[in-house]
């Protein structure tokens, strides 16, 4: 996995995103999540600059697909990202 540049978060912007309920993965906000630009995970790379991905679609032609935007990009001690839409 590859990253861009580390974003340095005030201790106020620290606060409020340990405030975040994560829906699909239990995340305990640590002192130690990098926050990067981007990430290149996979064999794609995200970024958060105006970038969007797919949430939840359906199989019923009726129901349009759920897409959300990537709002900010972190990285635990396990070198998986989180992505805060």
């Amino acid at each position: 996995m590859q990253f861009g540049r580390q974003i340095t978060l005030s201790e106020t912007t620290r606060h409020e995103y340990s405030k975040v309920e994560f829906l699909c993965s239990p995340f305990e906000f640590l002192e130690n999540a990098i926050f990067v630009s981007w990430v290149d995970f996979k064999g794609t790379t995200y970024n958060s600059n105006n970038m969007s991905v797919l949430i939840n679609f359906s199989d019923n032609p009726n129901i349009l697909p759920i897409f959300g935007l990537i709002l900010s990009i972190f990285i635990q001690t396990n070198n998986i990202p989180f992505f805060y839409l």
